[in-house]
């Protein structure tokens, strides 16, 4: 039968009823409906043929095989709906093939069941997701996997955590079979037994040892879940379970469990000794890495000051522009590397850049005190950053944890400041700054996705005092000074497995650096001002703490680093100057909590009128 449809209402409105011998059905390319269920085998044998059918309404009962019938059930490319039931007595072999999806509504047994290259869906649960009576379970006396799936509904948790199941009852689990796990709602925990049934074998079944696997990352809270196959001890050793944790060597009689719901800042040791420990996906490393790299964006796109405008308005170049509206903006490009190494349990690393774009004007220029002169503006600016992150995750045997890449982080952000800078007889010199910034962007694992959504707010004061000394042409030392506090706050959002919070981070940061400047004036009015100096750089307390659900994961940003640099203010007429400054910076006292690292630069251009 192609191509017609079927419909049947009514009491004992089925789809098709199967009683007597030689009962043989090809359907194809139509649709059926019905009042009870959707094929009915009633004291007789059957051999009923499905392609690319549709059979959804039914009562949410799609096949049922009654004591003493013998039921052949081929789908083929069909989507399928509803339980399937063979009562004692009655035999039922169905097969699932080419991409057939059936969405269990409750409880089923077939005798025989091969999974081909399809999708078997366990419905949500209705009731309370925390008891066990809420789920469904799929008895079948063989399974046979050939690349399908088994979607189920999991509440990730302890031990005692319900499950949908696959049961296999006196027979046998063969082939390859992906196990699809929905978390309903589970905080994570660590299991401390067998873990979270998701596989019984009764009656003497057995499971061949590849006949099941994870398709995707399985996460509830912080802990990543694998699947084994066997207690823990050696008991039900055919059975399946989803474990939150692994164990390293042999355990000893009070194995060190790491205490939820906050792991550790400190990575574990290379060499593990003997105990458990949790399973750890690429989501820690990768998430909590984005607060630092953010804080990075924060302090490039703020800078310093010979970084944001050169020497463009010391006395020297200012001249004495009239007091009022500034009559001057300015504009630069900037870009750095990312190579930073955090203190947390997943030992996060970043390689990436950043690149941005920041222009400003001078709403206001003039001398309040003789000898003195002021300047005050808004800028605008836009950053883009993108880091490789690497970091430990649990390795695919759970016998220790590995070193490898966990993902990306793409950052945009987009910040607007206010300035005022004051400049003294001597050209010493005071320069403050607010900056808002928005961050949006993107971090991504293997399995997962996490859209980042942030706020940001930079104070920074900011002074210098350049003492002239007999080194060469115009030459000044200028020990300078900088204190600069920083917060940052993400949103909560969901990557997919679950919640995910980023938190809130604040802190300061402060820096001491020394430069000398040489002023090379020419005779055509043009100056040239080249310069090298050093910076110490050092920040305090802005722990970065990443939520999973109710589970927490620190991770410490204190840092220490040096930055050399080079760079040059160029005066070319009383309208346009320019200025670069160019830079390596790397970490000092520890390899942990390494960041920033790397060369940066920025270059820029100044025009009056």
């Amino acid at each position: 039968m192609t191509g017609t449809d079927a419909t049947a209402s009514g009491n004992g409105g089925f789809g098709f009823l199967f009683n007597g011998s030689g009962n043989t059905l090809q359907y194809s390319n139509a649709t059926i409906v019905a009042s009870a269920a959707s094929f009915s085998v009633q004291g007789a044998a059957a051999n009923i043929s499905l392609s690319n059918a549709v059979a959804v309404t039914n009562n949410n009962t799609l096949l049922e095989t009654v004591s003493g019938a013998s039921t052949t059930f081929n789908a083929q490319a069909s989507t399928l709906r509803g339980v399937i039931t063979t009562a004692a007595g009655g035999i039922s072999t169905v097969t699932l093939a080419q991409n057939t999806v059936w969405t269990m509504t409750g409880n089923s047994n077939a005798t025989n069941l091969t999974n081909n290259s399809s999708e078997i869906i366990f419905t949500p649960p209705t009731a309370a997701p925390t008891q066990l009576s809420s789920y469904k379970t799929l008895i079948a006396n063989n399974y046979g996997g050939a690349g399908g799936s088994i979607r189920l509904n999991t509440f990730l948790g302890n031990d005692t955590s319900p499950s949908d199941r696959l049961v296999i009852n006196g027979g046998a689990a063969t082939g390859s079979t992906a196990l699809r796990v929905l978390n309903t709602t589970g905080p994570g925990d660590q299991t401390v037994a067998n873990g979270i049934l998701l596989v019984q074998t009764v009656n003497n079944a057995t499971t061949a040892p590849g006949a099941f696997s994870l398709a995707g990352e399985v996460r509830g809270g912080a802990y990543d879940y694998f699947l084994f196959r066997g207690g823990i001890n050696g008991n039900a050793p055919q059975d399946w379970f989803l474990r939150s944790t692994f164990d390293s060597g042999p355990t000893p009689p009070d194995p060190p469990i790491i205490p939820p719901p906050i792991l550790p800042p400190d990575p574990p040791p290379g060499g593990l000794p003997p105990g458990s420990y949790p399973i750890i996906g690429p989501g820690l490393a990768t998430y909590g890495s984005v607060q630092p790299m953010a804080r990075q964006i924060g302090l490039a796109t703020l800078g310093t000051l010979n970084q944001r405008v050169g020497d463009t308005m010391t006395l020297l170049n200012a001249g004495t522009d009239p007091n009022g509206w500034g009559r001057s903006d300015w504009a630069r490009v900037f870009g750095q590397q990312i190579n930073g190494h955090y203190q947390a349990f997943a030992d996060p690393r970043t390689d990436g850049w950043l690149a941005g774009f920041q222009g400003g004007i001078d709403l206001w220029r003039g001398s309040t005190i003789p000898g003195h002169r002021d300047s005050a503006g808004l800028y605008f600016a836009y950053t883009q950053a993108r880091a490789d992150v690497t970091g430990l995750v649990t390795n695919p045997a759970a016998t220790g944890y590995m070193l490898t890449h966990t993902g990306t982080n793409d950052i945009q952000a987009y910040s607007a400041g206010g300035y005022w800078t004051h400049y003294g007889p001597t050209g010493w010199y005071l320069d403050a700054i607010l900056q808002g910034t928005l961050y949006r962007g993107n971090a991504t694992t293997q399995f997962t996705q996490l859209p980042l959504k942030g706020a940001g707010f930079v104070a920074s004061l900011e002074t210098g005092y350049p003492i002239p000394l007999p080194l060469g042409p115009g030459f000044v030392l200028e020990p300078q000074a900088q204190i600069i506090w920083q917060r940052i706050s993400f949103d909560e959002a969901n990557d997919g497995l679950g919640p995910v919070g980023l938190g809130t981070t604040s802190g300061p940061i402060g820096r001491l650096g020394l430069r000398g400047q040489w002023n090379i004036a020419s005779s055509n009015g043009m100056l040239l001002q080249p310069y090298a100096g050093v910076n110490y750089w050092r920040s305090w307390g802005a722990g970065a703490d990443t939520t999973f659900g109710i589970d927490q994961v620190l991770l410490l940003q204190k840092m220490q680093t040096v930055e050399t640099f080079v760079g040059f203010t160029g005066k070319l007429d009383k309208s346009y100057s320019v200025y670069a400054q160019f830079g390596y910076q790397f970490e000092v006292g520890s390899t942990v909590n390494a960041g920033p690292q790397g060369a940066k630069g920025t270059a820029g251009i100044r025009y009056s009128w």
